[in-house]
């Protein structure tokens, strides 16, 4: 009895060794095939080609996380990426890219800048039609990302969005103030105070200089060309 567990030992120990080389010379469990796929559409060439460097190796060696850290590193423009196995020699992989929230000027330059502040791509000769920041006096990197003044800017572009009041631009002016230019009045948002809260106070003056228009003539004539919210009762500044 002995003998024979003894014999049963080398036999499994022999099958596992013939096993494990197999998984790891063979090329059975080489990828052959990269199936690639962004939101529901095929990726593209320049897409395709950050993974050509998988094929030919070992499906249970590829590092997943490693794989997608190089990935980002040379595509910023991606968001998230999801790598799957299917045996014995094919890799799934999912891209999802980053959604603009506001096209950022600064100087000359122009970046898209994702929800997060994430500045991912340099504008050359592209029309988008997204809510515009302006930074004056401040240069912006590809791949920097999470700039507190950036993402009030975002926040505050989407609350004007939000309760559907028209502007052109939102100009960071300095550390305390940023600047809404619309078609008939310049509003002025405190950096310190909630930006909803301010263009909620926004649209209540406006709402009631609508209904002054329809009642008075010579208000009708007039316009608001400065709205200043940084105080706790918002400054309005006339045309005479």
């Amino acid at each position: 009895i002995i003998n024979s567990r003894i014999i049963w030992r080398f036999i499994l120990f022999f099958l596992t060794i013939a096993v494990l080389f197999f998984v790891l010379k063979s090329d059975f469990f080489k990828i052959k095939f990269i199936q690639c796929s962004k939101e529901e559409n095929l990726c593209s060439n320049a897409e395709i080609d950050l993974f050509n460097n998988l094929y030919d190796k070992n499906i249970f060696f590829i590092n997943g996380k490693e794989m997608v850290k190089k990935s980002k590193f040379k595509n910023i423009a991606l968001k998230e990426i999801q790598i799957k196995r299917q045996l014995p020699n094919k890799l799934i992989i999912y891209l999802k890219s980053r959604k603009p929230a506001v096209l950022l000027k600064t100087g000359i330059n122009e970046f898209l800048v994702d929800e997060a502040g994430f500045v991912f791509e340099e504008v050359k000769q592209k029309n988008y039609d997204l809510p515009i920041i302006i930074f004056k006096d401040q240069v912006a990197a590809l791949g920097t990302e999470g700039d507190e003044k950036i993402i009030k800017l975002i926040q505050l572009s989407h609350a004007l969005q939000e309760l559907f009041i028209p502007f052109n631009d939102l100009v960071f002016e300095d550390k305390n103030y940023i600047t809404a230019n619309a078609a008939n009045f310049l509003a002025i948002f405190s950096l310190e105070k909630d930006g909803f809260n301010q263009v909620v106070s926004l649209q209540m003056i406006l709402q009631s200089s609508k209904i002054r228009n329809t009642e008075d003539v010579k208000f009708k004539e007039s316009r608001i060309p400065k709205i200043d919210l940084r105080f706790d009762k918002p400054i309005i500044s006339f045309n005479d």
